[in-house]
């Protein structure tokens, strides 16, 4: 027995009929289409948010450099940035008392006086290199606190759990 003649499979069509998709087809594209934007978009967002905090390590670490200069030539720490020699792409914003500097894609770094250490931050998440070479942790990641998404950047990073301060998580790069 031939089903496909019995039941007319694949259904004949005449002049006017119109060939396209039937409704149970589009919506198992359209769930298909969610349920692969619901496992891709949070992916994303780590990938795009680390791009940016990979950038911020690169700033604090210019600082960084930029302040072990000033202490090999002065014997002291820079408080603010123009004491440092150093060219920037792009332009910034000063703050008042020149102990903070911000980017124009959003970033802000600034010097620490009370605890010597360089710290760029941007969309909850902060990088911080410290300047005191009898610290044993050099670079850190924090996360603002219960801000998932910037911890599973710092975790990304290859940051180990350091310590909840009142700004968030820390974690040690």
């Amino acid at each position: 027995m031939n089903l496909k003649k019995q039941f007319g499979y694949p259904a004949k069509r005449g002049p006017l009929s119109k060939a396209g998709f039937t409704l149970i087809e589009l919506l198992v594209v359209v769930l298909i289409i969610g349920i692969l934007s619901s496992v891709a978009l949070p992916k994303y967002q780590v990938a795009v948010l680390k791009s940016k905090t990979v950038e911020l390590q690169v700033n604090a670490k210019a600082l960084h450099d930029a302040a072990k200069i000033v202490y090999l030539e002065t014997g002291q720490y820079p408080t603010d940035f123009t004491q440092l020699s150093i060219e920037w792409a792009g332009t910034l914003k000063e703050s008042g008392d020149g102990s903070g500097i911000e980017f124009s894609n959003g970033a802000k770094c600034n010097f620490d006086k009370t605890d010597d250490w360089v710290e760029c931050q941007r969309e909850g998440v902060r990088i911080i290199y410290t300047l005191d070479p009898n610290d044993s942790v050099k670079i850190m990641c924090a996360s603002l606190k219960d801000d998932a998404l910037a911890k599973k950047v710092c975790l990304s990073l290859g940051g180990e759990y350091y310590f909840t301060g009142a700004w968030g998580d820390f974690y040690k790069l």
